[in-house]
């Protein structure tokens, strides 16, 4: 419960600081970045870190994944977003 009220005021503090047009938009271009993936497994995994905003270790053992394994496909998947 304490986390989802840190995340709350966070989500808070950033939505003063920006527009809700700007918040959207962003939200769209990290979309596009993500299924820039063409790996499905990578692209799923970046899915669930920042658009479901699931913990590393919730996506560890949703997939059956070490945590060590997970960072390093994150890691891989970074590398082919296309910039």
């Amino acid at each position: 419960a304490y986390a989802a009220q840190e995340t709350i005021k966070l989500i808070l503090w950033i939505i003063q600081d920006k527009d809700i047009d700007e918040l959207i938009e962003l939200k769209a271009e990290i979309e596009s970045k993500i299924n820039s993936v063409e790996n499905l497994k990578l692209r799923e995994l970046l899915k669930c870190r920042y658009l479901d905003f699931k913990s590393w270790e919730e996506i560890a053992y949703l997939n059956g994944y070490s945590w060590r394994h997970v960072f390093r496909l994150h890691e891989k998947a970074l590398d082919e977003i296309k910039i």
